[in-house]
């Protein structure tokens, strides 16, 4: 049975209904949706506050990732399923990002801004660090966000004083990055985690010195860096260069933040994520002003993805049989050339490779998978072609 998809789906059964979901994944240092590099663009909400959390105005927009700022003592299970249920429903990604702790600014809060945001802080020696920490178990354990690919997790905004004092080191942010995602991933949440850079989440060398021990032995793991005129009021080239020095270490990364509603430099940060498909979200949606609310507009709007795109088009020759399969599956209509076959399952999580020649059709073994859904991805030279296989 032939069965190809114009972009990966994976079905989840819920009240005996069937929903189609997008994988969201990291690979080295690349984010991907669907298995495929994707270039987010999106806003920070503070939907906590009562401001609209409608995501309606934001898809039609194109953006397609929204950041939204929560109390990690006061936001209740009920709003954060509430902020999920609606950010999915418009097929945005979410990142929840802890930004206060027992603001008086909600009801039952005692303690007034600023001294109840966690900016700056030293996260470990912080006096909320273990109730935080805690809160973040249980917000990862939670059945509608747990190992969905979707929900991302920002454990703590903008950590570390902004000019590197009050005893900072990179040793410390290591030390507290990986203590953060250790945590989280002892509940057994496979989510996206998202770990700031230092200097008050903007700065980026420590990023490219110290990310890949925080990435050895840990997945899905995003780097995040807040792009205000402090530290990023340089030229489009020089912030490429940023870029691209943070990628060739190996690490994912997004701009979570930038722009202060227009106030702060900003077509030099846009130019620059656009050249190198950077994920860029903008601070803070329902205030943006003139120009910036324009130009921020027209950047989401503008076509993105166009390389992953084609690259997802079908080659209609090759066909699967039989699908739903038990043991042996049969691929037919290889073109002959170097063939690169990968299995993923519903996580995005690889379950099997292997790589071909000279050969127009190949027989897979699949007897070793768990019954449920996978994504199988078939590489030809610049063709990608991704089919649904379900194992019974």
């Amino acid at each position: 049975m032939k069965n190809t998809l114009l972009s990966l789906i994976i079905i989840i059964g819920f009240c005996g209904k069937l929903i189609a979901q997008d994988i969201y994944s990291v690979k080295d240092s690349l984010i991907l949706k669907n298995s495929v590099l994707w270039e987010f663009v999106g806003t920070d909400n503070m939907a906590v506050f009562s401001l609209p959390y409608n995501y309606s105005p934001q898809q039609s927009l194109g953006m397609d990732i929204t950041r939204e700022c929560i109390d990690m003592k006061l936001t209740t299970d009920a709003k954060l399923q509430s902020l999920v249920t609606s950010a999915r429903s418009k097929g945005q990604v979410l990142i929840l990002a802890g930004f206060w702790y027992d603001s008086d600014a909600f009801s039952g809060g005692k303690t007034p801004y600023p001294d109840c945001q966690l900016l700056g802080a030293n996260p470990q020696a912080d006096p909320r660090w273990n109730a935080v920490m805690s809160r973040w178990k249980q917000i990862a354990s939670l059945a509608f966000i747990k190992n969905k690919t979707d929900v991302w997790i920002n454990p703590w905004n903008e950590p570390y004083y902004w000019d590197g004092t009050h005893g900072y080191t990179n040793d410390m942010w290591e030390k507290d990055a990986k203590a953060m995602i250790d945590s989280i991933r002892g509940t057994g949440a496979k989510n996206i985690v998202v770990i700031e850079g230092s200097h008050t989440g903007q700065g980026h060398a420590v990023i490219i010195e110290r990310g890949k021990n925080v990435r050895q032995g840990r997945e899905n793991i995003v780097f995040d860096l807040h792009a205000y005129s402090s530290k990023w009021n340089i030229s489009a080239s020089a912030i490429r260069s940023r870029f691209q020095a943070i990628r060739n270490a190996g690490n994912a990364f997004i701009i979570g933040e930038f722009a202060n509603n227009g106030d702060e430099v900003s077509k030099p940060v846009m130019d620059a994520c656009r050249a190198e498909k950077v994920s860029l979200l903008a601070w803070l949606w329902g205030q943006y002003k003139e120009p910036f609310a324009t130009s921020f507009k027209q950047y989401s709007q503008a076509p993105r993805n166009q390389t992953t795109a084609a690259a997802m088009i079908e080659t209609e020759s090759i066909s699967v049989f039989p699908n739903p399969v038990q043991n042996k599956l049969m691929l037919q209509g290889l073109n002959g050339n170097r063939t690169y076959i990968e299995l993923h399952n519903i996580l995005g999580n690889l379950e099997y490779k292997t790589e071909i020649e000279n050969k127009r059709s190949v027989s897979l073994d699949l007897q070793f998978l768990n019954h449920g859904i996978y994504i199988l991805q078939i590489r030809q030279m610049d063709k990608l072609t991704n089919l649904k296989i379900i194992r019974n």
